[in-house]
């Protein structure tokens, strides 16, 4: 079993029993959800919200664990397999600070959900900025596009260009998280999507571009 597996059964473990012991405090609905003005806007039964996040957290580690063993560049995963362990703590230890965190605010608590959410995602943005450019091709892990998929070059060249561009837009969202208590939520929320969508296409395109200059300089 892989070591981050092995950390992420135990994080599950302590999740579980952390919510065991808060389970007869809780309302019998729980906010599960919080609008753009930082106003809970959906809730439900809290037998259903308090297993949703453990089991996702499960069928995550059957999926980590089995990635390196069916991906058929699965070999090269191997290579930076103390990286792909630490991806998997760090999204798992993420997941389960938002659990905890609703747990937290039904029971009275008062805090910005919003704030905890964007301050984890920026931080998990931050860190994929930095170990980015030493992932090897691979069908799960990265920026797999048609291009970077189907040349070693353009992998090395997109994914060193895409850690600066996650690491900015991973700060970008941290900022944002702090300007919630000042000024709310809805006028920055727009900061928030672009900060992760515009990477994104940016990468698609770059890859692309990489991609037919190799073209054409054969």
């Amino acid at each position: 079993m892989l070591k981050g597996v092995k950390i992420g059964l135990f994080l599950l473990l302590i999740l579980c029993v952390t919510t065991a012991l808060l389970y007869s405090k809780l309302p019998e609905r729980i906010a599960i959800h919080w609008g753009a003005d930082g106003k809970p806007d959906d809730y439900t039964p809290k037998h259903i919200a308090c297993i949703v996040i453990p089991a996702i957290i499960l069928l995550l580690l059957g999926l980590f664990e089995i990635i390196p063993r069916i991906d058929p560049l699965g070999k090269n995963i191997r290579e930076f397999l103390q990286i792909y362990n630490q991806l998997i703590v760090i999204l798992l230890l993420f997941l389960s600070i938002i659990h905890v965190a609703i747990l937290l605010w039904n029971l009275g608590f008062e805090f910005s959900m919003s704030s905890v959410v964007l301050a984890g995602v920026g931080i998990i943005l931050i860190y994929f900025g930095t170990v980015m450019p030493k992932m090897k091709p691979n069908w799960f892990v990265g920026i797999r596009t048609p291009w970077t998929l189907s040349n070693r070059r353009v992998w090395k060249k997109t994914h060193e260009f895409g850690g600066k561009s996650f690491i900015i837009a991973g700060i970008i969202i941290i900022a944002a998280s702090l300007l919630i208590s000042i000024q709310g939520t809805e006028q920055i929320v727009w900061i928030v999507v672009l900060s992760a969508i515009i990477p994104s296409f940016i990468l698609i395109i770059y890859s692309y571009l990489e991609w037919r200059k190799g073209i054409n300089s054969v």
